[in-house]
């Protein structure tokens, strides 16, 4: 796995907080500035600039109101991203990729 395989447009499916359902939420940059942006808010929610944390860990990381988020992947038909707080809490969601390719990975391939 590599930071590729997170770029791209996820679909958010549930969401505790911080985060609505349906919602479209665009993966971008590259490892060391990797760039989160909802698309379907009305002013374009944007998230702290992230880092791709490689093997082991393969997440992304974010620091955000001293609070840190990982998001993960987990491969699948499709594949989905689940974000989370490192401590108990609001503010985790899940989304599968837009595209639904069978598990191939890379969101729905755009802002590669």
């Amino acid at each position: 796995m590599s930071f590729a395989d997170f770029k791209g447009i996820w679909t958010v499916t549930a969401s505790t907080e911080g985060e609505e359902t349906g919602h479209r939420v665009a993966i971008g940059g590259n490892a060391d500035a990797v760039k989160i942006l909802c698309i379907d808010k009305e002013a374009s929610h944007v998230f702290p600039v992230g880092s791709y944390e490689p093997s082991p860990e393969e997440r992304i990381r974010l620091d955000s109101e001293n609070r840190i988020f990982h998001i993960t992947l987990h491969r699948g038909d499709p594949n989905k991203i689940e974000c989370r707080p490192d401590t108990e809490g609001p503010g985790s969601w899940t989304a599968d990729d837009s595209v639904g390719d069978g598990g191939h990975g890379h969101g729905h391939g755009h802002g590669r």
